[in-house]
């Protein structure tokens, strides 16, 4: 019976510890029609903060290569995290695409770092 309830708790730790879980918009637009081939499921994505006029958006990179945005509803909670200096840990979690096509949808997951740990 306690292996089950500690079981438990740490899956409930995991999900206060998710921020985000979701697709990444404007994939056609940046690199991804020349990078899809490498673009698999866990690999390490960075989160860059731009600012286009008077709108702050969440910049997704596979290494050096842009892959699109984080969807503008949640721009803002990212964006404050980023800006306290919190350590967002971020990678692909879903690759839809077919064969010999480039990636069509990607979704991505961001934890906290305590998660990662």
């Amino acid at each position: 019976m306690q292996n089950w309830i500690s079981k438990w708790f740490a899956r409930e730790r995991e999900f206060v510890n998710q921020i985000y879980n979701g697709p990444v918009e404007s994939l056609l637009e940046f690199d991804v029609p020349h990078i899809y081939h490498h673009l698999q499921p866990g690999s390490e994505l960075l989160l860059h903060l731009e600012v286009a006029g008077n709108q702050e958006r969440i910049a997704v990179y596979y290494r050096q290569f842009k892959l699109g945005y984080i969807p503008t509803a949640y721009s803002p909670v990212l964006t404050e995290l980023l800006q306290r200096g919190f350590f967002l840990k971020s990678k692909i979690s879903k690759v839809l695409r077919e064969k010999y096509l480039p990636t069509e949808h990607i979704e991505i997951s961001i934890t906290d770092q305590i998660t990662q740990a």
